[in-house]
């Protein structure tokens, strides 16, 4: 089931095809260190902190795809290797198979806000609450 999950969340992130497409990235949490045609390497900093249950399911659940030929997993620096069928299988389809098993979905959804973003939020407060004192509340 959980594969199915992730087909599906692929396909979700799925976005024509363009010059330096890149892959999803959830900054601090889930990036992409190198890829190549075959081989992605991702830097999963909460890997480090992870049951090794929880890595085991990583090893055990990502190779049951046939074309993910292996992985492998190093918890000391929070890095995963895959290594995947390039003409079977689309790079973002292993980066969301990923994300599902790690079960980092709701952190895709959640953007950080920028500074930019925090201080013109700052600003529209301050105007709205200065016109709501200057016309007392209409």
């Amino acid at each position: 089931m959980h594969m199915v999950i992730g087909f599906i969340l692929a396909s979700l992130l799925k976005k024509k095809k363009k010059a330096g497409q890149t892959m999803p990235v959830i900054p601090g949490k889930f990036e992409v260190n190198h890829s190549m045609p075959g081989r992605i390497r991702f830097r999963v900093p909460s890997l480090e902190t992870r049951s090794d249950s929880q890595i085991e399911t990583v090893r055990k659940e990502l190779p049951k795809i046939p074309e993910i030929q292996s992985v492998e997993v190093n918890s000391y620096s929070g890095s995963i290797l895959v290594q995947y069928d390039a003409d079977g299988i689309e790079p973002y389809i292993v980066c969301g198979l990923l994300i599902k098993v790690l079960g980092l979905e709701a952190e895709l959804e959640s953007r950080p806000e920028s500074a930019v973003q925090k201080e013109i939020k700052l600003v529209g407060n301050a105007v709205n609450q200065a016109v709501y004192n200057s016309t007392a509340g209409t």
